[in-house]
């Protein structure tokens, strides 16, 4: 990627599996990604488990407080 002019930070990526067949490494050179059970896209969590009480809480909170 980075040949093509495309920058990862190492720091900041992650990535997550659904209906995990097997524990593999994801690696970009010479850094092997963290594997998480949640991230956050467009303000929503994104949970392995699919779970999304947390995000319904959040929805109900925020219009309560409009």
């Amino acid at each position: 990627m980075e040949q093509r002019g495309h920058r990862v930070s190492r720091k900041k990526t992650g990535y997550m599996v659904f209906n995990d067949a097997g524990d593999r490494d994801i690696k970009v050179p010479d850094y092997v990604l963290q594997k998480v059970d949640s991230f956050k896209y467009l303000s929503l969590t994104v949970r392995v488990d699919g779970e999304l009480e947390n995000e319904i809480e959040k929805g109900i909170q925020a219009g309560w407080m409009n």
